[in-house]
């Protein structure tokens, strides 16, 4: 089958799918899992009302860890194998949260695609990364009820395999990390279980169908209401929620008032690098992530496209280096211009920021909190972000980051920096010194455990 042939498929699915949920919308909540026993109805017993934030704390706060002894056994499930490599946030916090959950439990890790040698070669006492099969997605996905864009990192086959390790290894907890997994810890329904949302998926998700044109809209609103339905049901089911911002707290509760959820302050380790930034000579400006995902390539169009010839009016030699795994054909593209660089994955991102005059983070969609930013940030280098990207981060423009909204000010403020450096030396310095105060690994691990047991 041709990609045109395929793509015109999945607009059709969605159409399908649009019609059936216009005829019997008092449906929508029980499409994901009535068609196979096996997912049955979730429990809701589980709510407390609850807010609670990883906040400010001083060094001796960070720096106890309320470890408390085990606590049982903990079944930790996740798309993204932290064994594996995948080119984006997950690399970053799959360790981390390894290291959170073993301080107080013995952590079995199920991710699909982890094969037996891996998982014989990793597991270490307490931690036990268990054989799984990849996901498979099928193009038939499209045609479903359950979102075909999460089917891609989980599969229904996941989901039946990880019901039988549950019944054989009987966990105390369940921990999910990201919304792809959830159609798997509803089966779990006996087992308390919590649930990391990186980011409102749903949000991303309608952002998306908004900014889809012709029949690309079918699809696209489609899946957003797919989505919707399963994020608002999870986030009902769950004992725990846990997000990365604030925002995305606010909304968990504005859709299910009784649920107990918590904002993690995600922590951030200092530079490894001993070199310092220097604000004198640089004139490229580095924006970093996963370069195949949309709404990367999407920022790496718009800097491209509308805010680089403002700049280069004023400053015709300043480049722009775009990094990150797996560039899109779209971001391939852009490097036909020799100013702009688009150099895939680096070894040290940290290097490529110290070496930049300054770094762009800004984001196009409402999606959770930009690690790309607060690593910029904690290398001592000047950032620049937008009001999307830097409300969930309560930092102060100006202060400790730039905050600039329009092609015209991002490129304004890119100008000033490139003609008079030291103006960004305090604001980076301070930038530095907010991560190391507000993104505290030990207060992001207590959190996570006082929401698990509580």
């Amino acid at each position: 089958m041709t990609h045109a042939a395929q793509q015109l498929l999945k607009r059709l699915g969605g159409l399908l799918f649009l019609v059936h949920a216009a005829s019997a919308p008092r449906d929508l909540g029980n499409l994901f899992w009535r068609r196979d026993p096996e997912f049955g109805p979730a429990s809701t017993e589980f709510g407390g009302n609850t807010m609670h934030e990883s906040g400010v704390h001083t060094d001796a706060e960070r720096d106890r860890l309320d470890t408390g002894g085990t606590a049982g056994r903990l079944l930790l499930v996740t798309p993204y194998s932290p064994l594996k490599t995948h080119g984006h946030a997950a690399d970053d916090l799959g360790q981390k949260l390894v290291e959170v959950l073993s301080a107080r439990f013995s952590v079995d890790i199920y991710a699909p695609g982890q094969t037996e040698v891996e998982t014989r070669a990793k597991s270490i006492d307490g931690v036990t990364y268990l054989p799984a099969m990849a996901a498979k997605p099928s193009f038939l996905r499209h045609f479903g009820f359950y979102p075909a864009g999460l089917r891609k990192d989980w599969s229904r086959a996941n989901s039946r395999e990880l019901r039988r390790i549950i019944e054989s290894r009987r966990p105390d907890y369940l921990h999910v990390e990201y919304l792809q997994c959830a159609e798997a810890v509803r089966t779990g329904r006996s087992i308390p279980w919590s649930i990391s949302l990186h980011d409102i998926t749903s949000v991303v998700f309608r952002q998306r169908a908004q900014a889809s044109k012709g029949i690309e809209k079918f699809y696209r609103w489609a899946e957003y209401i797919r989505v919707y339905v399963l994020e608002r049901r999870t986030i009902r089911a769950a004992k725990h929620v846990f997000t990365l911002s604030a925002r995305d707290a606010e909304w968990v509760q504005l859709k299910a008032p009784a649920q107990s959820v918590s904002h993690l302050r995600i922590g951030m380790d200092p530079p490894t690098s001993s070199v310092a930034w220097s604000s004198a000579g640089e004139s490229t400006f580095v924006f970093a992530g996963a370069m195949w995902r949309e709404p990367n390539i999407a920022v790496a169009e718009w800097l491209a496209n509308a805010v680089m010839p403002l700049v280069w009016e004023k400053s015709p030699h300043a480049t722009l280096r775009i990094v990150g795994a797996r560039p899109a054909p779209r971001v391939l593209a852009l490097a036909a211009d020799t100013r702009i660089q688009v150099v895939g994955r680096v070894e040290n991102i940290e290097d490529e920021y110290l070496q930049a005059a300054a770094v762009l983070a800004p984001t196009l969609v409402d999606a959770g909190i930009l690690l790309k930013a607060l690593r910029g940030m904690a290398c001592g280098v000047p950032v620049i972000l937008n009001s999307a990207s830097a409300d969930p981060l309560d930092v102060e423009d100006g202060v400790n980051c730039y905050v600039r909204d329009t092609p015209g000010l991002v490129a304004e403020q890119m100008i000033a920096i490139l003609e008079n450096p030291e103006i960004a030396v305090p604001v980076a310095a301070a930038g530095a010194k907010f991560v190391r105060e507000r993104f505290s690994w030990t207060a992001y691990a207590n959190e996570m455990l006082r929401g698990i047991e509580g």
